[in-house]
């Protein structure tokens, strides 16, 4: 079913909902955000896939987070101006996705700064 605007108004005059007309909504707050997924009662692996996503979200924020000691990137932080420090697979392939990026772009993230 196409959810246009008549469509929703019908939904909302109708007395008796039918079960496809649903919708789950799993969130979770990370990073100071909300993060939402929404999707129709009748998708079976909603609630998982959903939730599968939202824990991802978390896992990056405990390793990016500057407001944890316990993230990684404090982690380097504290410690990568007296010497070397080993970090994640995983980090070092986001950093190398950042510098590439801030290279593509000439730095405009940071060029927005000043504004």
């Amino acid at each position: 079913m196409s959810y246009n605007r008549r469509n929703f108004l019908n939904l909302l005059a109708r007395s008796e909902p039918i079960a496809d007309d649903f919708w789950l909504h799993v969130s979770r707050t990370a990073m100071a955000c909300r993060f939402e997924a929404t999707f129709p009662r009748s998708e079976e692996n909603g609630i998982a896939v959903a939730t599968e996503a939202l824990d991802e979200i978390d896992r990056l924020e405990s390793q990016l987070t500057v407001f944890r000691d316990s993230s990684e990137v404090s982690y380097v932080n504290r410690n990568a101006a007296s010497g070397p420090v080993e970090i994640s697979q995983s980090l070092f392939d986001f950093i190398v996705v950042c510098k590439d990026l801030f290279e593509q772009t000439n730095g405009a993230s940071t060029s927005l700064r000043g504004r």
